[in-house]
């Protein structure tokens, strides 16, 4: 195996290089001082490198530069986003699953929304490269909840998680795949699948009726029909991506919805601004949906109905 680039920058601690489909770090303290004395033989250098999966922080440029992919300052180029209330195993199944992502530039933060049931108290969180716990006092809902998390999250892109949701291993990769094949776009829905019945359908992007009713593109179709990649009208906030700048420039979500449509509303202020969400049918999470709150609770049909009167009311323009 040759290395594909030369070494270049010999002052970082930290390098990623790709090499047959595989990236290696190079092992700090002892490397930056061994890379400042001397030029290192090939022998040497691979003698400095450990095998990292298929972790892709860094990539090499046109011209031999490295170039970083996630933030500035060593931040992670992910902040996936769990806002929990009473989540139950569906959390720790849930944070499992973000232990086993191929792609390991990113961190996690877990707001917890004053859960009583425990489902916090012993998390396992091995092998989730960073992971942030944040108690809340009360239950602040789960629009607040991402609002709260957003302004906590490193990261260029925020990956909202639904607690009852299980992410594919390759979930995060296939994400970090479409913004390098879609430079322009700071919204992408993900295919999600039915937690219960994998063959069925549980979402493929939101969309929007022009009398105002917002549904789930796909929801309980055939697995087999989930729709190729391309625009859809937002991304379901069970596993939303969002540019962090982008959401921050928005406000984020509307938080007097509390629960339920706030997504669709914030889709809707990006429509009409001009932001368009691409549907990423390989970026796959497994869904409970309502798993928490239940799906015909009084909870649900209550917040679910006004808010979507509220999306409607807010955002409908008077002359279409």
């Amino acid at each position: 195996m040759s290395l594909q680039a030369p070494l270049v920058q010999r002052q970082l601690t930290r390098l990623l290089l790709k090499s047959d489909g595989i990236c290696w770090t190079i092992r700090p303290p002892a490397t930056a001082a061994a890379m400042a004395s001397a030029a290192l033989t090939d022998t040497e250098f691979r003698s400095q490198l450990q095998p990292e999966g298929k972790r892709i922080g860094f990539r090499m440029s046109s011209k031999n530069k490295l170039e970083d992919v996630g933030g500035s300052n060593g931040s992670p180029l992910f902040s996936v986003m769990i806002v929990n209330y009473n989540g139950g195993d569906y959390l720790q199944n849930c944070i499992s699953s973000l232990a086993q992502q191929t792609f390991r530039d990113f961190e996690v933060i877990c707001i917890d929304n004053a859960s009583s049931d425990g489902s916090v108290d012993v998390l396992d969180t091995e092998g989730v490269p960073n992971f942030t716990l944040s108690r809340q006092s009360e239950n602040l809902g789960f629009a607040r909840g991402n609002n709260v998390a957003a302004t906590q999250a490193r990261g260029r892109w925020l990956a909202l998680l639904n607690p009852d949701a299980i992410a594919d291993p390759y979930w995060l990769q296939k994400i970090f795949e479409a913004s390098e094949r879609h430079t322009a776009c700071r919204v992408f829905a993900c295919g999600q699948i039915k937690l219960d019945d994998p063959n069925m359908l549980d979402g493929a992007g939101d969309a929007y009726l022009i009398f105002g009713v917002p549904w789930r593109g796909g929801f309980e179709l055939p697995a087999s029909e989930l729709p190729k990649e391309g625009m859809c009208f937002s991304p379901c906030g069970a596993s939303a991506i969002y540019e962090r700048n982008l959401y921050l420039e928005f406000k984020g979500f509307d938080e007097r919805f509390f629960c339920y449509c706030e997504d669709v509303d914030l889709g809707y202020r990006m429509q009409l601004s001009g932001e368009q969400c691409i549907f990423l049918p390989d970026a796959l999470i497994q869904h409970k949906g309502s798993g928490t709150s239940g799906r015909y609770s009084y909870f649900t049909t209550f917040h679910g109905n006004r808010n979507r009167t509220w999306t409607y009311l807010k955002n409908t323009p008077l002359l279409l």
